[in-house]
Parts: C-alpha cells; structure tokens; sequence
C-alpha cells in the first residue's frame, strides 16, 4: 500500500466524525498519520534547512518548561490499559505534533505525480460532507446541539464552542475549495462559489468570528496570489514571519487607538485588545527568555484592576459583576505571535520567524508551483493568519493538527495531476 491510499483510509474513518466533535482528535489523527508516514517518508535535502529550524524551534519552547511555572517535564500519567492514558507536559505533546508533521508531509511529497486520483475525489469528498455537515448545524443549532448535550447549560458553553471549533476547522479547509473553484471549468466554478456562499453564511449565522476574519484573509491571500503567481506563498510566509518580529510594537496599543478613536466593537474584540496590551507589559518583563511555556495561564489579574477599563465595558451595558472577575489574559493571549514573545521571548520570536523565512525560501526553491497548489497554499496561509491572531494558543497542537491535515490534502489533490510527458 501507498501513502496516499493509507491517508485517505484514516481520513475516511476519523475526518468527518472529528469535524463534527470539536476537532480535539485531530491531533491523535496526524500523529497516527505520522507513525504511518514513517515507512514512506524519504529524505530529501532541499527540506533539511527547514527541519532544522523547525527542531530549533521545538527544541527552545521545550527548554522554556524549566523556568515556567507550570511546567511539565515528565508530565506523562495514567496508562493505556487504564484508558486513562494523558500526555501533560506541554512540550512532549508539541515536539509529537512537529514530528508527525515532518514525517507525513515528507510521506506526502514523495508520492509518485500523477498516482493519488481516487484520494483525490476522496479527500473532495470528505470536505464537501464536513461542509454539509456544518452547514446543518448552522441551520439548527439547537436541535443539533441536543442530540449531544442533555444539559441545556453545557449546550450553550461547551456545545458552541466545540462549534466554533468546528468552524474554525472548516475555514482551514475552504482554501481547498478555493483552489479547485479557481483552476476548473465553468460548471464547477459555479458549484464551489455555491459551496463557498452557504459556508460563510453558517459562520454568519453562529457568530464564528475568527472563521469569517479568515474568510477575508483568504481572499486577499488568493488575490495576491493570482497577481504575484510564482513567489506569492514565499512573500506571504515571510510576511507572517515579518508580524511575529513586530507584533509587540503594534498590538498591545489596539486598545488605546480604539478607545481614543470612539470605536466602539463588540466586547469580544475589545477584551482581546486588552489582553494584548496587559501581554506587551509581561513581555516587558523579560523580553529575551519569556516567562516559559504556557505561563500566561496562570496570569489572574482580573478588570477590577483597571477600573477605567471596567467603567467602558459598564457603561456600554456590560454586567459589573461579571467583568469584575474576569481575567484579562483569559488563559492565554489569543495572540499566537504575542504568546510566543511573552512565554519564550525574543529567543523563539526570533527562532519562529526564522523557521518560516526559511520554509518560505525553499517552498518554491528551483521549482514552480501548480496554479492549484498555488493557490490552495496562499489560502490557507491566509486562513491560519486570521486564527493565528484570533483564536487558539500558540500551542494548540489540534490547531496545528488540522492545518498540516490540509496541507498534506492539498498536496495529495495536486498529486493527482497527470506526470509531465
């Protein structure tokens, strides 16, 4: 058997139950992929630089551990006969997620041009029913949510996050369809533009914010895309690069120029801009090491310490007692550039950006792109941006997970194109 039959097999089994369920095995998923993609990955040396930075990289966020405060050196406990079975020491779960990942994509790139076409339509065709799925729920979502929460309370809390998790799971997934719209013939063009519609729609009506920011990103991301052609995955990688260096210059000042400018937005946006501004005072504290892995969890200053930021939220109809309690770093930034400078400083700041420029350098080195790959890569690019800023904690491996699940798809898709005569 090859890899891309394999893959396809395990994203048949577990993809669109995952996509349905919070995405939380997602992980568990690429790292069965990536124990598969170990008897097919193959050496190849334009990737090394790559892997290299990449392990530098992992290799700094794990050393970080011994001076945060809740770091988790042999955090493994229970056992798998128990079922019971935990990985908790952060940096065992990202330094697993990064070799799962290495290994599949080098499986996935080794694959004969030309072989995967029945993965292809598989692949396809799971991404349609996850968006059908979706568009379901979106349709119903209490209903839908009923079928797996009995208590009306988990419904609401538990039951729509794990929908806009689902969401935002989806929205890595759209720049496939982008691709496929963007390099077919009329007929399916009008079918994905279709399938695009009713997507964005259903993040429309559940308020999945970060999934319809990536929706804009997406789009801009193609669209340079389409005008800079060759390089423009080279160009928007560095640029993602680029706003990890400058991020501690500009986003802990979002809220001052939102509150002197008059604007007002939804609290949830207004609570993210606070939360960097009170991360860019902890990255002043130690700006070249960070505070360690996953310390900003244990930050607890609440809003009753910034009684002028307290007094806005109140008089725009916001419940005192609530926001009183608050956290302003509610576990963690909701930043992922500012995350990597506050927890392992301008050391892995320096490092992430490093490992992209790189990747962005040798992902077009001596070769040309497929308009489908082209595009599908830019788009994802821009989608992970938006989630990037947004979303999850710099160390969500289910986040990281799902994006290199889609990338591997993507490139399987691309494989199918028939050799070169």
């Amino acid at each position: 058997m090859q890899f891309a039959p394999l893959f396809a097999g395990l994203m048949i089994v577990f993809w669109p139950i995952m996509a349905t369920l919070g995405t939380q095995g997602f992980s568990p998923l690429l790292g069965v992929v990536g124990i598969a993609a170990a008897f097919y990955a193959r050496p190849r040396p334009d990737m090394l630089p790559v892997l290299i930075a990449l392990g530098a990289f992992v290799a700094w966020i794990s050393l970080s551990t011994i001076w945060s405060p809740v770091g988790e050196l042999y955090g493994i406990s229970g056992t798998l006969a128990g079922e019971n079975f935990a990985v908790d020491a952060s940096w065992l779960r990202i330094a697993g997620t990064a070799l799962a990942a290495a290994l599949a994509i080098l499986a996935a790139l080794a694959v004969p041009q030309g072989r995967p076409v029945r993965t292809k339509w598989i692949l396809l065709t799971l991404f349609l029913i996850q968006a059908g799925i979706f568009g379901a729920i979106a349709m119903v979502p209490d209903f839908a949510l009923s079928l797996f929460y009995d208590d009306p309370l988990e419904r609401i809390g538990r039951g729509m996050l794990n929908v806009l998790r689902n969401a935002n799971a989806l929205a890595l997934v759209v720049p496939v369809f982008v691709a496929l719209m963007w390099t077919s013939g009329i007929f399916v063009r009008l079918a994905v533009s279709l399938i695009l519609i009713g997507i964005t729609l259903a993040f429309v009506q559940l308020g999945a914010q970060a999934a319809l920011i990536a929706m804009v990103f997406i789009m801009l991301s193609v669209g340079f895309a389409h005008l800079v052609r060759r390089h423009a995955v080279r160009w928007l990688l560095g640029g993602m690069a680029t706003w990890i260096l400058i991020s501690p210059l500009l986003l802990p000042n979002v809220a001052g120029l939102l509150l002197r400018a008059g604007i007002h937005l939804p609290f949830s946006f207004h609570s993210r801009a606070w939360s960097w501004a009170e991360t860019g005072k902890k990255i002043a504290e130690r700006p070249t090491e960070g505070h360690g892995l996953e310390a900003s969890s244990q930050w607890q200053d609440t809003y009753a310490a910034h009684p002028d930021w307290l007094a806005y939220i109140i008089a725009r109809g916001g419940d005192e007692r609530a926001w009183s309690n608050y956290p302003i770093i509610p576990g963690h930034p909701h930043n992922m550039a500012l995350e990597i400078w506050v927890e392992t400083g301008a050391i892995g700041a320096f490092l992430a950006a490093a490992a992209l420029l790189i990747l962005a350098w040798r992902i077009t080195a001596g070769r040309r792109l497929s308009p489908f790959l082209n595009i599908g890569l830019a788009g994802l690019v821009g989608a992970s941006f938006s989630i990037f800023n947004f979303a999850y904690s710099a160390w969500n491996e289910v986040f990281w997970a799902t994006l290199v699940l889609v990338a591997i798809s993507l490139i399987l898709i691309d494989k199918a194109r028939p050799a070169p005569a």
